[in-house]
Order: structure tokens, then C-alpha cells, then sequence
């Protein structure tokens, strides 16, 4: 079975010790303390997970990191390399220096502008890369090919609608990431109550039958 670590990213963490508004002033008036106040961050992180790290065999890790909006990063993306770049570098590099295969990004926004700084700080996927905020899973395929994996890029908000709203949305994605690979096809966001059972069932059948899996649940799309 894969074996993970989780572990809150450095935006996440300042964002929940200070708020939104509270580290935003801080980036512009006290950046000095916040730089350092981030470096003590990075030696934390590492020193927490070092035995983990050390002596479990993980398969991968995880850095939760909600960086935007639906509309829009929250701060500019060069800001943003600026001040939590080598914080990810000391983190993620000790990961991967570890010899954990993939680092995950977990978030979820339009952070697009965002993926270049993970990727050259180490990191190697992207969950759970959010339809809703205008992120589609086939562009990001041909912009960064296979340094960056896939998970999810599945509207959550069509498995309340028509089967075959759920079939369109499913069909125009996962057979051409899957058949490329570095791909984990689910929804972009927590399914939420209002979705029907059998449309989930539905949902999930169709994925299994575009994985190879031949089940008799999965039915036609018509309805």
C-alpha cells in the first residue's frame, strides 16, 4: 500500500498563525522578520518529519497549500518566489534528498502562475488541480509535459447534474491523460452532499471501465 507524509506548506502555516490580511501588511512593511520567521519555518518542517522520513520507506509527500482564489493568486507570483522560494527548496529538497519520489503541491485556485516557482523548488505534482478556477488538465499536460503529475481536474459541481454531463465532462480529460500517464483521475474538490448515490456510482464506474476494468455497473450515458 502507498505510505505518506503530510505536512502544511509555509503559506498555510503563516496564513493560519497571523490571517490573510496580517501577513499580507507583514510582506510589505516588516519583510526582514517575516524572512526570518520563514527560515525558522523551513528548519522546523524539516526537523519534524526527520524520523519519519528516516525510517519509513515513503512512497510520497504531501505539502498543503491553499495559495489562491478561483479568480486569482492571493500576491503576485514573483513576490511569492521571493519570499517562500527557499523555504520550498529547503523543505522540498530534503524530501526528495531522502529519496521520496514524488512531492505533491496540494491546493487549490487558479495557481497557475504559481507551478513554475513548486516545480523549480523540487516539487513533481499538482492536486487537486481545480476545473472551477479555469485549470484544465490537457493544457497543463502540454505546457510541462511529465516533471508535473496530475490528480483530479474534475468538475466536483457536474456529479449533481445528467449522467451525461458527468460522461461529457469525464470523456473530454481522462482517456487522453491516462493513456499518457502521470495521471490520477478525481474530482477537483470534496463531492458534496447533493450529489445522488447512483451518480456516483455512476462516476465511478465510468472511471474503471476507461481504466481497463470491466464492470457490468457501468451503463450508457443517455440518461
Amino acid at each position: 500500500y502507498p505510505l505518506e507524509i503530510q505536512l502544511t506548506g509555509p503559506f498555510s502555516t503563516l496564513r493560519d498563525w497571523m490571517g490573510l490580511r496580517r501577513l499580507a501588511e507583514a510582506s510589505q512593511t516588516e519583510r526582514r522578520w517575516l524572512e526570518e520567521l520563514l527560515a525558522e519555518l523551513g528548519d522546523f518542517l524539516v526537523q519534524a518529519a526527520r524520523r519519519a522520513v528516516t525510517d519509513l520507506s515513503l512512497d510520497f509527500a504531501i505539502l498543503r497549500e491553499p495559495w489562491a482564489y478561483r479568480a486569482d493568486c492571493i500576491g503576485s507570483p514573483e513576490d511569492f518566489a521571493k519570499l517562500f522560494g527557499g523555504t520550498y527548496r529547503q523543505v522540498i529538497g530534503f524530501l526528495r534528498g531522502a529519496g521520496i519520489p514524488a512531492v505533491i503541491i496540494q491546493t487549490k485556485g487558479r495557481v497557475t502562475d504559481h507551478i513554475d516557482s513548486w516545480l523549480d523548488s523540487g516539487a513533481n505534482a499538482l492536486a487537486f488541480v481545480e476545473a472551477g478556477a479555469g485549470l484544465n488538465g490537457l493544457t497543463l499536460r502540454r505546457n510541462y509535459g511529465h516533471d508535473l503529475a496530475l490528480i483530479g481536474n474534475l468538475d466536483h459541481q457536474v456529479l449533481a447534474c445528467q449522467w451525461r454531463d458527468i460522461a461529457d465532462e469525464v470523456l473530454a480529460k481522462v482517456p487522453a491523460l491516462l493513456s499518457d500517464g502521470g495521471y490520477f483521475p478525481t474530482t477537483d474538490r470534496a463531492v458534496h452532499s447533493d450529489v445522488p448515490l447512483e451518480n456516483y456510482e455512476y462516476f465511478l464506474a465510468l472511471l474503471r471501465h476507461l481504466g481497463g476494468e470491466d464492470t457490468s455497473v457501468w451503463r450508457s450515458h443517455e440518461k
